[in-house]
């Protein structure tokens, strides 16, 4: 287990030791585990969608296998990338970059 930069919960498996049936066995068990385990409930943990069941390739470089990620988003972690990344820039005082989404004038016909 471990998260990211947004405090989302990832629970990384070893994808080359899976077999094809083993990663579906695994991904009903993660399906399962936020239906009816406790802490699932008690922390009100989620699954992020881009990232659930999400495979990740083998990264040479760094010697990194293969990884089959399952991520968990508690409520109090922005759903959202662009919102997280506004949070964050207001926590620390920084002007935002994002651009303004302009006005639409409404013509009266």
């Amino acid at each position: 287990m471990a998260t990211d930069e947004r405090g989302v919960v990832l629970a990384i498996f070893a994808a080359d030791k899976l077999t094809p049936e083993r990663r579906a066995d695994l991904h009903d068990y993660m399906n399962r585990l936020l239906t009816v385990h406790p802490a699932a409930s008690e922390f009100g943990l989620n699954r992020e969608a881009a990232r659930w069941g999400a495979l990740l390739p083998a990264v040479e470089a760094t010697a990194t296998p293969a990884q089959l990620v399952f991520a968990l988003r508690p409520p109090w972690v922005p759903n959202d990338l662009l919102a997280h990344r506004l949070l964050e820039e207001d926590r620390k005082g920084i002007k935002s970059t994002a651009p303004a989404v302009p006005a639409i004038a409404m013509s009266a016909h």
